[in-house]
């Protein structure tokens, strides 16, 4: 999966630019204010993005539109990239607090974030009806098994894992 351009966009500059901006933190990541200014930065290019047009479809009903900065050391940023569906939901969001992660067949993909140091959970959405949905918790079953719970949770898990959500911690 990659991210692609729209026509009319300026896909190779805005990824430059988000390159750029990311290397402003590397090795000074000890700071609340670097961080913080970090945060606004990538803010800004996204919502400059948006203004101008330019789509980051990273798959079927996945348009990444933003990202959050975070320090794991003082030597290491974390990006988590977020997302919307677009053009939107086909089904009732679950409630909680979870990221879109796109269509596949007639599911509406997330990754549900528990809290509380519970590792994440895939859910995938096929009707507004109780009990249309399923859930997969790949840290709790086993990443190698996400093929035997269907093909919509390895693909889950794969665009999960692309927009770098950490599936141990959240």
């Amino acid at each position: 999966m990659e991210l692609t351009d729209q026509p009319n966009s300026d896909w190779p500059a805005f990824r430059a630019r988000l390159s750029a901006l990311l290397q402003i933190g590397v090795g000074a990541m000890n700071t609340l204010e670097t961080l913080t200014r970090l945060q606004r930065l990538l803010h800004d290019e996204f919502d400059q993005a948006k203004a101008t047009g330019l789509h980051l479809d990273a798959a079927p009903g996945l348009l990444v539109c933003g990202a959050r900065a975070s320090v794991v050391d003082p030597n290491l940023l974390a990006i988590r990239w977020e997302s919307e569906f677009s053009p939107g939901n086909r089904w009732l969001r679950p409630a909680g607090v979870c990221m879109p992660l796109g269509f596949y067949d007639e599911f509406d993909l997330y990754v549900g974030f528990q809290g509380g140091g519970l590792p994440p959970t895939l859910m995938a959405v096929a009707s507004n009806a109780p009990g249309g949905y399923t859930t997969f918790n790949p840290a709790l079953s086993g990443f190698e098994s996400a093929e035997g719970h269907g093909s919509h949770f390895v693909e889950a898990l794969n665009r999960a894992l692309y927009l770098n959500v950490d599936m141990l911690h959240g």
